[in-house]
Order: structure tokens, then C-alpha cells, then sequence
């Protein structure tokens, strides 16, 4: 390997002492300027290739670690400290005696307050002690050992016109960087090398009403199969709080990271009618303390019982607390297309008397980002004496009208709670497309390819366009 060294100007020991207050405070500023553009590249491959909440947790950790080589006294710590602009960063000596014994980390550190909008960062310099110091490989294999322990971004070999220099040991060196690409490295090289790790989250869902209403049966027709325990009895099944958890992973599109876990809880309350103004309160509360619910679902059904000022209570905690709040009309049949009108103007009165309905499509009112109501059919209903039969309906349509009200977090977290309802990502996928701006070629060829099993490879697109935009 032909290696060449380019001789470098350094400032002498007196002049780094001696260079004004004024002019180190100008060099600096104009550094570590430079230095933030760079930063920020950093920071858009990071945006690219990995989640949001992955950066916001290794926001303290943006750091890039330098080391230097070479016989004593060739002035590696005077390079140091004239990369650092002076600030005597590095240990200099005019004796004969060397200055570094052991492995030293000097660091230039960034000042975050002085630009909020980029991320702290830190460079570490490694000054080694003197190469001559090396036991034949013993030392070799150390440096290499200590070269990918702090998985550096750059390798610097001094050496001064008439110092000393044993080749034969560098050279494995030398040969070990080119191997690792060390010399090639890039700003992406750079966010891959990133340290990132396991995050986890946890988000609860409210389902509240009377008995008998279809809690149970919406909470399965939403997640797409059975969580929750149901019954055609008189007897309410849900006699006391219950929680059904839903565990999901979050692989990063950087399959070097690691994965983030988020934990659904869907609470099913106790029927809505038991309730007094202290059981509300015990009940919502206890939830409230595992996490606040990204969303709170309301159900009754036509002729159900309902306490409209419990209904009124629960609506109201939940808009103070910016949960988002879904008043639904299950099994909507049941009772008649009367009754259910009247269920219907109910949820439109209360909700109305909180926000103004800004628009109603597919059978929903929207209003704003606070509130919807709807009505649905969480299981076929038939009547064999009067020839009636209604498929499934509006909980597609009720998916979807909770996926654009909710952000962020709230929105990954109700995403991964119908990960599984094959139907929905099915059925509609051209609105999915459509909101996430989901590439039509891409998913024409999956659905080729996987036909109904493309639902869990839409899933993943989805989820890259959420984390997109937070």
C-alpha cells in the first residue's frame, strides 16, 4: 500500500497559548459552524433511515470518536489542540519524556443552547501512546482491538520529518482501516454507526357503555380477531374492568437498530349504567394512570340504556385530557331505524355543545380532531322470522376515520392496533394509499404477488409514511 503523509503547519506551543481571547472564541464559533452543517446532513440521513422516536432517544448521543497514532514527540497533541482552536485541549510538553503513557480522551463539545434547532454533538480524540512502544503483534492487535471498541470514524497517523517509525507495525494497521472502510466513510457510513436501543411504548384504549351493547364484539371487529370474551347471554359479560394487552414490534427500516416494542391495553369497562359520578371516576382514573388513552370508544345501541350525564362527564375528562373521543351506535339494527336516529342526534347534541361538526362522509360526523360518532354492525345480524340479513358494517370505515384524527404516537399506536384486520387493509387500501401517499406501482405489485396476504406488507409501508411525519 503506498501511503503519503502531507506535511502540517502547526502553531507553535507558545503561539496556542498565546492567541487572544477574542480570536480562539471566533475560531471556535467558526468551527464548530461548520461543524453544524455537517451535524445536520447527519441528521437527515438519520430522518431517512431510521423512526423519530429513535432520534429523540439518542439525541444525547450523537458523538464521533477520532483516534491518533504515531511516535512521541511528532506533535500529536499539538494537533489536537489546533484542531480544537487552541484550547489546549491535549497535555503538551518541551521535555524528551513523552506526554501520553496510557490511551487519553480530549473532546470537543458542542453548545447546544446556542443552536436550539441542532443536535448536541461530541467528537472524542483518542491520543495512543507512542508506536514504538508496541510489542511485535501484541500492539498491533491491541490498536485494532481499541479501533473497533470506539467504532471510530476517522484513523490519524502522525509522523514528523527525522522521528521514529516502524512501518512493519502500521501497516497491519493501515491495512485493518482499509478493510473496515474507514477511509471511504461517509455521513450515512456515520448514522449507521450510530448506538441505538430498544424503546418501548405504552397506550391504552377506553371501550366504556352499558351492557349488552357490542363493547366486546367491536373491540374484536376492529383488532381483526378475537381479544375480547363475548356472550349472547341477558348477562353482561364485562362485570368489572378488564384489559386485553396487544404487544407489537417496530422493526426499523435500519435493520442494523433495534426494534421498538409498543403495548396496546384495550380496557373494557363494567356496563355504563352501574356507574355513580365516584365509579366513573374510580374507573376512568385507574386507566388514566397506566397511561392516558389515545382514544376513548363510547358505545350504545338502539333502545339501550344510556345516562347521558355520565356520557356527558366521561366526553368532557376526555377532551380536557386531548383524548380523542369516538361515540358509536353499535349493532345498529337491532333496535330499528327510529331508535337509532335517536342515539345518533344524542352523540350530535352532546358533541356538538364541545366542538362545531366541521364534516360527515361514509356515515360519520367529524368534529374536528376532538370528537366522531358514528353508527355500526360489528357481526352479521339476522332475523330468520322476517327473512333479515345485515353483513359486517361502517368498522372499516370507523378505522379509518380514527387513523386521520389521530397523530403522532396516538396514530403508530391505533395503526398497530389493527395491524391485523386483514379486511381493513384490504378494503381499504386505496384510501390508505391515498392518505400515506403510498407508491400505486408498489402496492399493484404486492397485491400480484401476495394477493390477500398483501395486508401485512402494506402494514410496513404504512408504518415508514407515519414515522415519516412525525
Amino acid at each position: 500500500m503506498t501511503t503519503s503523509f502531507e506535511r502540517l503547519g502547526l502553531n507553535s506551543n507558545a503561539d496556542l497559548v498565546n492567541t487572544s481571547t477574542n480570536m480562539t472564541v471566533q475560531t471556535k464559533e467558526s468551527t464548530i459552524s461548520s461543524l453544524h452543517g455537517k451535524t445536520s446532513q447527519i441528521q437527515e440521513n438519520l430522518c431517512k433511515d431510521y423512526y423519530s422516536t429513535e432520534l429523540n432517544h439518542i439525541s444525547e448521543k450523537l458523538q464521533f470518536n477520532i483516534i491518533l497514532m504515531g511516535s512521541p514527540r511528532v506533535g500529536k497533541n499539538q494537533l489536537i489542540n489546533a484542531i480544537c482552536n487552541g484550547e489546549n485541549k491535549a497535555e503538551i510538553s518541551a521535555s524528551l519524556n513523552s506526554c501520553t503513557k496510557d490511551v487519553t480522551c480530549y473532546f470537543l463539545e458542542d453548545n447546544q443552547q446556542q443552536m436550539p434547532g441542532v443536535k448536541p454533538f461530541r467528537v472524542n480524540f483518542y491520543d495512543t501512546p507512542g508506536i514504538e512502544s508496541w510489542t511485535d503483534q501484541g500492539g498491533t492487535t491491541a490498536m485494532r482491538k481499541f479501533i473497533e471498541e470506539k467504532d471510530s470514524v476517522c484513523v490519524i497517523y502522525c509522523a514528523a520529518p527525522g522521528t521514529f517509525a516502524d512501518l512493519a507495525q502500521i501497516r497491519p494497521i493501515l491495512k485493518f482501516c482499509q478493510e473496515k472502510k474507514y477511509f471511504e466513510l461517509s455521513s450515512a457510513r456515520i448514522c449507521g454507526r450510530m448506538p441505538f436501543e430498544k424503546k418501548s411504548f405504552q397506550f391504552n384504549i377506553a371501550v366504556c357503555g352499558s351492557t349488552c351493547v357490542g363493547k366486546s364484539t367491536l373491540v374484536n371487529a376492529l383488532c381483526g380477531k378475537e381479544v375480547a370474551k363475548t356472550s349472547s347471554s341477558l348477562c353482561s359479560t364485562t362485570n368489572e374492568i378488564k384489559k386485553y394487552v396487544l404487544n407489537r414490534t417496530c422493526q426499523s427500516v435500519n435493520e442494523a437498530s433495534s426494534s421498538t416494542e409498543y403495548t396496546i391495553t384495550v380496557w373494557d369497562t363494567p356496563g355504563i349504567e352501574s356507574w355513580t359520578i365516584d365509579n366513573v371516576q374510580k374507573h376512568f382514573t385507574q386507566i388514566m394512570v397506566e397511561s392516558t388513552p389515545l382514544c376513548m370508544i363510547y358505545c350504545a345501541s338502539p333502545g339501550s340504556f344510556a345516562r347521558l350525564d355520565q356520557l356527558k362527564w366521561l366526553v368532557e375528562t376526555c377532551i380536557k385530557s386531548n383524548i380523542f373521543c369516538a361515540l358509536v351506535c353499535t349493532n345498529k339494527y337491532s333496535g330499528g331505524s327510529k331508535q337509532r336516529a335517536e342515539v345518533l342526534k344524542d352523540f350530535h347534541s352532546l358533541l356538538t355543545s364541545y366542538h362545531a361538526m366541521t364534516r360527515e362522509e361514509a356515515n360519520i360526523k367529524y368534529y374536528g380532531n376532538v370528537a366522531l360518532c358514528t353508527s355500526v354492525n360489528s357481526i352479521i345480524y339476522e332475523d330468520m322470522d322476517y327473512g333479515v340479513r345485515k353483513d359486517v358494517e361502517g368498522i372499516n370505515e370507523l378505522i379509518f376515520a380514527i387513523i386521520t384524527s389521530l397523530k403522532d404516537d396516538k396514530l403508530v399506536a391505533w395503526c398497530y392496533t389493527i395491524a391485523e384486520n386483514e379486511s381493513f387493509w384490504l378494503t381499504m387500501r386505496d384510501k390508505v394509499v391515498e392518505l400515506f401517499n403510498i407508491s400505486r406501482p408498489i402496492l399493484e405489485e404486492l397485491l400480484q404477488k401476495h394477493g390477500k396476504d398483501m395486508a401485512k406488507f402494506i402494514i410496513p409501508l404504512v408504518m415508514n409514511a407515519v414515522f415519516k411525519k412525525l
